[in-house]
Protein backbone atom coordinates (compact mmCIF):
# COMPACT_ATOMS: atom_id res chain seq x y z
CA UNK A 1 0.00 0.00 0.00
CA UNK A 2 1.58 3.06 -1.02
CA UNK A 3 -0.30 6.85 -0.02
CA UNK A 4 1.00 10.36 -1.49
CA UNK A 5 1.20 13.38 1.49
CA UNK A 6 1.01 16.64 -0.57
CA UNK A 7 1.46 19.29 2.14
CA UNK A 8 3.82 22.57 2.15
CA UNK A 9 4.71 21.88 5.71
CA UNK A 10 8.00 20.28 6.00
CA UNK A 11 7.10 19.63 9.80
CA UNK A 12 3.61 18.23 9.07
CA UNK A 13 5.12 15.93 6.48
CA UNK A 14 7.76 14.58 8.85
CA UNK A 15 5.07 14.41 11.67
CA UNK A 16 2.97 12.24 9.36
CA UNK A 17 5.24 10.00 7.81
CA UNK A 18 6.80 9.13 11.32
CA UNK A 19 3.10 8.36 12.58
CA UNK A 20 2.83 6.26 9.61
CA UNK A 21 5.79 4.31 9.84
CA UNK A 22 4.62 3.72 13.48
CA UNK A 23 1.23 2.74 12.40
CA UNK A 24 2.42 0.45 9.96
CA UNK A 25 5.78 0.04 8.33
CA UNK A 26 4.58 -2.16 5.66
CA UNK A 27 2.77 1.41 3.91
CA UNK A 28 5.09 3.59 1.87
CA UNK A 29 4.50 7.23 1.96
CA UNK A 30 5.53 9.66 -0.99
CA UNK A 31 5.53 13.30 -0.03
CA UNK A 32 5.11 16.27 -2.44
CA UNK A 33 5.34 19.92 -1.30
CA UNK A 34 2.59 21.19 -4.19
CA UNK A 35 0.25 20.25 -6.41
CA UNK A 36 2.65 20.84 -9.31
CA UNK A 37 5.13 18.61 -7.57
CA UNK A 38 2.48 15.69 -7.11
CA UNK A 39 1.46 15.87 -10.54
CA UNK A 40 5.08 15.50 -11.56
CA UNK A 41 4.72 12.44 -9.55
CA UNK A 42 1.45 11.24 -10.89
CA UNK A 43 2.08 11.75 -14.71
CA UNK A 44 5.36 9.54 -14.13
CA UNK A 45 2.64 6.77 -13.34
CA UNK A 46 3.27 6.68 -9.62
CA UNK A 47 -0.28 5.98 -8.38
CA UNK A 48 -0.55 5.96 -4.97
CA UNK A 49 -3.49 3.92 -3.45
CA UNK A 50 -4.49 6.84 -1.41
CA UNK A 51 -3.86 11.07 -1.34
CA UNK A 52 -3.41 13.23 1.73
CA UNK A 53 -4.41 16.99 0.23
CA UNK A 54 -3.63 20.08 2.06
CA UNK A 55 -5.72 22.71 1.16
CA UNK A 56 -3.54 25.59 1.67
CA UNK A 57 -0.58 25.14 -0.47
CA UNK A 58 1.29 27.85 -2.66
CA UNK A 59 0.88 27.98 -6.76
CA UNK A 60 -1.69 25.25 -7.08
CA UNK A 61 -3.88 24.87 -4.13
CA UNK A 62 -5.44 21.70 -3.19
CA UNK A 63 -8.84 22.74 -4.39
CA UNK A 64 -7.27 23.33 -7.75
CA UNK A 65 -5.49 20.17 -7.61
CA UNK A 66 -8.59 18.16 -6.93
CA UNK A 67 -9.97 19.92 -9.93
CA UNK A 68 -7.18 19.16 -11.99
CA UNK A 69 -6.55 15.54 -10.64
CA UNK A 70 -10.76 14.63 -11.23
CA UNK A 71 -10.53 15.94 -14.57
CA UNK A 72 -7.77 13.63 -15.39
CA UNK A 73 -9.17 10.22 -16.86
CA UNK A 74 -6.13 8.25 -15.89
CA UNK A 75 -6.22 9.64 -12.14
CA UNK A 76 -9.66 10.55 -11.36
CA UNK A 77 -9.93 7.19 -9.19
CA UNK A 78 -7.35 7.87 -6.89
CA UNK A 79 -9.11 7.89 -3.98
CA UNK A 80 -8.38 12.02 -2.13
CA UNK A 81 -8.61 12.75 1.50
CA UNK A 82 -8.39 16.44 2.43
CA UNK A 83 -5.86 16.80 5.49
CA UNK A 84 -6.25 19.84 6.38
CA UNK A 85 -5.84 22.11 9.34
CA UNK A 86 -9.77 23.45 8.64
CA UNK A 87 -12.86 22.18 10.45
CA UNK A 88 -15.01 24.67 8.65
CA UNK A 89 -18.27 22.98 7.33
CA UNK A 90 -17.77 25.26 3.54
CA UNK A 91 -15.03 23.38 3.77
CA UNK A 92 -16.43 20.13 3.54
CA UNK A 93 -18.69 21.13 1.65
CA UNK A 94 -16.47 21.98 -1.32
CA UNK A 95 -14.56 18.65 -0.79
CA UNK A 96 -17.82 16.54 -1.15
CA UNK A 97 -18.65 18.62 -4.08
CA UNK A 98 -15.22 17.99 -5.82
CA UNK A 99 -15.27 14.55 -5.47
CA UNK A 100 -12.89 14.14 -2.19
CA UNK A 101 -13.63 10.55 -0.45
CA UNK A 102 -13.00 11.97 3.05
CA UNK A 103 -12.67 15.43 4.59
CA UNK A 104 -10.17 15.68 8.26
CA UNK A 105 -9.22 17.75 10.23
CA UNK A 106 -5.39 17.91 10.83
CA UNK A 107 -5.16 15.95 14.39
CA UNK A 108 -2.83 18.31 16.62
CA UNK A 109 -1.54 15.26 18.71
CA UNK A 110 1.56 12.86 17.50
CA UNK A 111 -1.05 9.82 19.10
CA UNK A 112 -3.98 11.15 17.19
CA UNK A 113 -2.42 11.42 14.09
CA UNK A 114 -0.68 7.31 14.19
CA UNK A 115 -4.12 6.33 15.67
CA UNK A 116 -5.83 7.97 12.92
CA UNK A 117 -3.38 6.30 10.31
CA UNK A 118 -3.13 3.02 12.05
CA UNK A 119 -7.71 2.93 11.83
CA UNK A 120 -6.86 4.10 7.88
CA UNK A 121 -4.64 1.59 7.01
CA UNK A 122 -6.72 -1.51 8.99
CA UNK A 123 -9.32 -0.84 7.16
CA UNK A 124 -7.67 -0.31 4.11
CA UNK A 125 -6.47 -4.15 3.96
CA UNK A 126 -9.64 -5.11 4.72
CA UNK A 127 -12.22 -3.29 3.41
CA UNK A 128 -12.87 -0.88 0.33
CA UNK A 129 -11.92 2.63 -0.02
CA UNK A 130 -16.03 3.34 -0.62
CA UNK A 131 -16.97 2.76 3.13
CA UNK A 132 -12.95 4.59 4.40
CA UNK A 133 -15.44 7.62 5.52
CA UNK A 134 -17.82 5.80 7.59
CA UNK A 135 -15.22 3.64 8.64
CA UNK A 136 -13.31 6.85 9.95
CA UNK A 137 -16.06 8.98 10.80
CA UNK A 138 -15.20 11.90 7.95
Amino acid sequence: MEFLLIDDDADDRQLFKEALEAADASVECREAAGGEEAFHQLEKGQEPDLIFLDINLPVMNGWEFLKKLKQRDQLREIPVVIYSTSSHQRDKEIADKLGATCFITKPDQYRQIRQLLANIVQHLKHHTIASLSQAIGC
